[in-house]
C-alpha cells in the first residue's frame, strides 16, 4: 500500500513587487524602463500577478541572454508580433524599438519583408500600426523609399543575382516569357 503523500503547498506568496527585491525583478524593471520608460505603478491593474510574471520572464530572463543588442532584439520582437497580428503589443514594441535606437526605415522594411510569408492584409495591418507609432514619435511620413532598381532592369538584375545560385537554367527563354 502506498504511503499517503503530504498535500501540496497551497500557500499563496503575497510578496508585493515592492517587497520583492530579487536580482531578477530588479533586472526586469531596469529593462522595462529602458524600453518603455518608467512604469506607472499607480495605474489600475486588473491582473497584476500576470503582469509581474510576464515582466520577470520577458525582461528579467529573456533579455538577460547575451548576444543581441536592444535595437536588434526589439526589431525581431516586432516582426514576431506582426506575424501573430498581436497589434496592441506591436504598437508598444514598435515604440520601444524606436526608443532604443532602431532605425525607423529598418522597422518599416522589416514589416515589408513579412508580406510573402503572412500575406499583404496582415502586412498592411502591421505597417498601419508602425506608421501610427512613427507619427506619434515625430517621424514624418512617408519615410524615404528604399527601392534600388526600376521595373525595366528588374529581370536582368534578378537573373544576375540568381544564376550563380540556381544555374543558367533560370535564364532560359521560357522563364523570361512568363515575366
Amino acid at each position: 500500500m502506498d504511503e499517503p503523500t503530504a498535500p501540496a503547498d497551497t500557500t499563496r506568496h503575497t510578496d508585493t513587487p515592492a517587497q520583492d527585491d530579487s536580482p531578477r525583478r530588479r533586472r526586469a524593471e531596469e529593462v522595462f524602463t529602458r524600453l518603455f520608460g518608467p512604469r506607472d505603478t499607480s495605474a489600475p491593474d486588473a491582473d497584476p500577478e500576470l503582469g509581474e510574471i510576464l515582466r520577470r520572464m520577458i525582461f528579467g530572463d529573456v533579455f538577460a541572454i547575451v548576444g543581441l543588442d536592444d535595437p536588434t532584439r526589439e526589431l525581431i520582437t516586432c516582426t514576431v508580433l506582426a506575424t501573430q497580428q498581436a497589434l496592441p503589443q506591436l504598437r508598444a514594441h514598435a515604440g520601444a524599438a524606436l526608443r532604443v535606437g532602431t532605425d525607423p526605415v529598418a522597422l518599416r522594411e522589416a514589416m515589408y519583408q513579412l508580406a510573402p510569408f503572412i500575406g499583404f492584409l496582415r502586412t498592411l495591418n502591421a505597417v498601419g500600426v508602425v506608421d501610427e507609432v512613427l507619427r506619434a514619435t515625430g517621424h514624418e511620413l512617408p519615410l524615404p523609399g528604399q527601392g534600388t532598381i526600376t521595373d525595366a532592369e528588374r529581370h536582368e538584375r534578378g537573373l544576375a543575382a540568381q544564376a550563380p545560385l540556381y544555374g543558367t537554367e533560370i535564364g532560359r527563354a521560357s522563364c523570361r516569357e512568363r515575366v
